[in-house]
């Protein structure tokens, strides 16, 4: 049961870094923003219009409590369940 704390806890820091570096390490939240990033990172570049439409659903699958700020048990949530990006 040890191991799987470890793994856990290894996983989690892995997550807590991504959240830090897409933008929560200076406000505590990501925000729309942030959001190209976070598909730059899921390799979903796209072009400017459809890029809009994909950060605006991709807030709305992440932002729970719909406040357009992304915090991070949200991000974590998110990043358990698969990293489902605007349509996935």
């Amino acid at each position: 049961m040890e191991q799987v704390k470890l793994l856990f806890d290894k996983h989690l820091k892995y997550i807590y870094e991504k959240f830090l570096t897409l933008g929560g390490k200076d406000k505590g939240f990501l925000d729309r923003g942030d959001i190209p990033y976070l598909l730059k990172l899921l390799k979903k570049d796209e072009e400017s219009k459809e890029k809009r439409k994909m950060v605006e659903d991709c807030v709305r699958n992440i932002d729970k409590d719909n406040n357009h700020e992304i915090n991070f048990e949200e991000f974590a949530t998110w990043w358990l369940s698969g990293q489902k990006g605007p349509k996935d």
